[in-house]
């Protein structure tokens, strides 16, 4: 499992699982970055299992990840898609995904977070890597 995967209870004793999305990419440096991010949500999440996820390309694909947090026992699952701009995938192919784990799975509670979006810290980042542009 990706990023850890302690099965510890969280909100009240409910098993919690959090699945980063990600579009997928052949380069290993988005896989190594999105596992980085998995690992730090974990370490600061209060007992949340953190794994990632893949529309294409890379393992686990997305329905894999909420059918196996749900195989696994978590009582919640929340995909957070790790996307900067609303666009079909956060539009159509999340939700779809969200509504066919739920058809599927109907033990486990299923969640969509939003798209990153604009974000002020964000922005903070963005102005200084401008800064330090060579």
């Amino acid at each position: 499992m990706l990023g850890g995967g302690r099965d510890m209870k969280s909100n009240g004793g409910i098993r919690t699982g959090v699945i980063l999305a990600a579009h997928g990419s052949r380069r290993t440096e988005g896989q190594t970055t999105l596992r980085r991010y998995a690992r730090t949500l974990e370490k600061q999440g209060a007992g949340l299992r953190v794994q990632c996820a893949f529309l294409e390309i890379n393992r686990p694909s997305i329905p894999e990840a909420l059918g196996k947090m749900s195989k696994d026992g978590m009582d919640r699952v929340v995909l957070v898609p790790f996307f900067l701009l609303a666009g079909r995938h956060t539009r159509i192919d999340l939700p779809r995904m969200v509504r066919r784990a739920r058809r599927e799975f109907p033990g486990t509670r299923f969640q969509l977070a939003g798209f990153i979006g604009f974000d002020q810290r964000l922005a903070v980042i963005l102005a200084d890597r401008a800064k330090k542009a060579k």
